[in-house]
Parts: structure tokens; C-alpha cells; sequence
């Protein structure tokens, strides 16, 4: 009886389907938290929003990605 090696199948579209859908989800995360920085400094005058009131929206994203990454853990 042979032994099966996961490391030398083939890549097949499957295969190449399922790294970029599961790959896709933590590089969104990271844009979205380093685009949210740069956006609230130039909106915070317009809004006119205290110290408070930024730090609430830089916060309330990784409030959401955190758990939500624990619940819906599945990709696709």
C-alpha cells in the first residue's frame, strides 16, 4: 500500500480557487485597516470629530473583524 503526499499533487483550479479565496479575506482586513487612518485624518474636520468619535471608528473595525473571523471562519 502506497502512501499519499499531499505536498506533490497536482495544483489543480480547484485547488488554486481555494488559496486565493482563503488568502483574499486577511489581505482585505489589512487594507481596510490602513486605509481607515489616512481617510479619518482628512475627514475629521469636515464631521468634526473629538477624540472620541475617532478613535470609535478606528476601533469599531477590528471589533467586527475579530470575532467575526472566530464565527464565520469558513471561506467560500
Amino acid at each position: 500500500m502506497s502512501k499519499f503526499n499531499i505536498e506533490e499533487s497536482p495544483l489543480t483550479p480547484f485547488l488554486k480557487r481555494l488559496f486565493l479565496t482563503c488568502s483574499g479575506g486577511p489581505f482585505i482586513d489589512g487594507y481596510l485597516l490602513v486605509v481607515i487612518g489616512p481617510a479619518l485624518v482628512q475627514l475629521a474636520p469636515l464631521l468634526l470629530l473629538d477624540a472620541h468619535w475617532k478613535g470609535m471608528a478606528r476601533g469599531s473595525f477590528p471589533c467586527r473583524t475579530f470575532p467575526g473571523g472566530c464565527v464565520f471562519w469558513r471561506s467560500d
